[in-house]
């Protein structure tokens, strides 16, 4: 969208007043206003081919004009770019610009999910409450060693903010001095049904047998995406032996290189 794009662009570059309609006073953008820090660009995978070019130019020359402006100003910053993409890839389709990958791409640091990295959970977790508790002007909850066990059992699909989201709502409807895994109530970011609520119209047998079988399944699944598709490790993860374990993924057809 063009107006969109603008708004993009003038972020980083800044712009003068009367530039475009609403820019009715000259405003310093990113580039400018880092003055010898850091500028962080979020998802750079995703930017358009016109904001990959202008990106470039200010990379090679490490000058810029604003918006609407004449005079270049200098950058002097360190540009810390962060994606969920395999740039490499998008290189190799056309979708990423090649010249432009090998100026970002000086140190590279691959931070892998954090189900791949459990043991930063509580410092995170610590971290948000704290964070989150000075926003709302709450006194900081504990967080006791079964909340940080429950947290650090979950998968997080949503990676960080995911949990950053979870400890956020935790404060905001929970109201006692410490955080109980019932004050955090998480869903799985792939499949974010709660209850089938037509199982309500069925006896309560059958309605259980349903309720059963649905977690079953979804235990079976989560154990194997904990384990990568390891089938004895999600045994010992679900405390059950390995056979009885297979009859599980029999019963439900589940197959394990689904997760690997």
């Amino acid at each position: 969208h063009p107006r969109s794009a603008q708004c993009d662009v003038s972020a980083l570059f800044g712009f003068e007043k009367g530039t475009f309609t609403g820019a009715v006073a000259s405003k310093s953008g990113k580039f400018e206003l880092a003055e010898k820090g850091s500028i962080f660009l979020d998802e750079i995978g995703d930017i358009s081919a016109e904001m990959q070019q202008k990106l470039l130019r200010v990379l090679q020359e490490r000058e810029f004009v604003r918006l609407g402006g004449h005079t270049n100003q200098i950058v002097e910053a360190r540009f810390i770019s962060a994606t969920h993409d395999n740039l490499e890839d998008n290189v190799a389709s056309g979708k990423f610009r090649e010249d432009l990958f090998y100026r970002l791409n000086v140190v590279t640091i691959h931070l892998p999910p954090l189900r791949k990295r459990k043991e930063d959970i509580p410092l995170l977790a610590y971290h948000f409450t704290r964070k989150y508790a000075k926003l709302m002007n709450k006194i900081e909850p504990d967080l006791p060693m079964e909340t940080l066990e429950y947290l650090e059992n979950h998968d997080w699909h949503g990676n960080v903010r995911e949990l950053e989201n979870a400890i956020s709502r935790a404060l905001v409807t929970s109201k006692s001095e410490r955080l109980f895994p019932r004050n955090i109530p998480l869903t799985n970011v792939v499949s974010d049904n709660r209850i089938d609520l037509p199982v309500l119209h069925y006896n309560l047998k059958m309605a259980r047998k349903m309720l059963i079988e649905a977690f079953e399944k979804k235990f079976v699944e989560e154990r194997l995406r904990e384990s990568n598709g390891n089938v004895t490790h999600a045994a010992v993860r679900a405390g059950i032996n390995r056979q009885s374990f297979q009859r599980l993924m029999q019963k439900h057809a589940i197959i394990s290189s689904r997760f690997k």
